[in-house]
């Protein structure tokens, strides 16, 4: 190579070299710019997966409170290495930042740090109830992830919601509506005092960590522990079950016949997939996504409701009521 042809060469490199450099400054600037326009106080729950169909760059679900938005340029390695406290951390965290498109901000709660996640944590198993959108919130962090590249040194921290790369994507994606996000905020407050019930509870969090388990098996094993909870059935397992949840999805009549022929059915696979019996990968996929379905369409009714539906209620939906109050006059 003759001294020419290294000039070349070392002028390219240059070159490309100076293009990071103001790519990263370019950047800066910018996060700087959207900072010195926003910078309220708060959690900012980055969201992995997720896609919304609305209209603006914002939609609040929680009025004052929390607020679902796009990220604008996501930090990468670099940035994240110079503004968190915890500069070990930011390997982790960048893992999923470069993914980040929308974040939830729950606005500075003065009572305690714990109520922005507890609001956090309602709203994130809403939107899932609702929609069986398939996303991870992995981190949140005390600035927006859209000015996260235009911090000072150590000025931010982080905290892991579901540090959880090994998660499973089931199904296409399909955009959240902002008539769901209105359904979400709507019930809050009720879904709150839900969550106080045990099978409640664990019905909610079976639908929202399902896709955190290894296998497909695992999957209904959890989907179906949530359904079961929620009826307290002592026997007559299969049967009953089948019957309870129809009457809670379908109104009376011929669609609440085939729901139960169909649950029923379900149940079936459900015993071979959790003692190991052969099933193929795709037929325990199907029942992943058609139990899913199913344990969503319960726990929405319910919190449509404000209950969960008690054995006696299940039964008077059933045989009609039959109490004292409602029996015809004697002749």
């Amino acid at each position: 190579m003759d001294d020419g042809e290294f000039d070349v060469i070392a002028k390219v490199d240059l070159s490309e070299l100076r293009a990071q450099c103001n790519h990263f400054v370019e950047r800066e600037l910018r996060a700087k710019e959207r900072l010195c326009i926003d910078s309220q106080t708060g959690w900012y729950f980055g969201i992995v997966g997720l896609d919304v169909d609305m209209p603006g760059t914002s939609h609040a679900i929680v009025e004052d409170l929390a607020i679902l938005e796009r990220v604008v340029e996501p930090p990468g390695e670099i940035e994240l290495a110079s503004s968190l406290k915890d500069r070990h951390l930011f390997s982790a965290v960048a893992r999923y930042s470069h993914s980040i498109r929308y974040q939830l901000r729950i606005h500075d709660m003065a009572e305690s740090e714990q109520g922005s996640f507890d609001l956090a944590w309602w709203i994130i198993s809403l939107i899932r109830v609702r929609t069986l959108a398939e996303f991870l919130v992995p981190v949140a962090a005390d600035y927006s992830w859209s000015v996260i590249a235009g911090l000072d040194e150590r000025k931010c921290s982080v905290t892991f919601v579901e540090d959880i790369p090994t998660a499973t994507k089931l199904d296409a994606d399909s955009p959240v509506q902002t008539a769901d996000l209105d359904w979400v905020g709507a019930n809050v407050p009720t879904f709150a005092r839900l969550l106080e019930i045990p099978c409640f509870r664990l019905a909610v969090e079976s639908l929202s960590t399902h896709q955190h388990q290894t296998s497909e098996r695992m999957m209904a094993a959890t989907l179906w522990a949530g359904i079961e909870s929620l009826f307290g059935i002592q026997s007559e397992l299969g049967f009953r079950l089948s019957t309870y949840i129809a009457v809670v999805i379908e109104p009376s009549g011929p669609r609440r016949r085939q729901a139960y022929q169909k649950i029923k059915k379900l149940y079936g696979t459900r015993s071979k997939a959790v003692h190991g019996a052969k099933l193929s990968s795709e037929q325990l996929r199907t029942h992943v996504l058609e139990v899913r379905t199913i344990l969503s369409r319960i726990l929405c009714k319910f919190i449509e409701e404000g209950q969960v539906f008690s054995e006696d209620r299940i039964e008077r939906e059933i045989f009609g009521d039959f109490s004292p109050s409602s029996a015809a006059r004697p002749v």
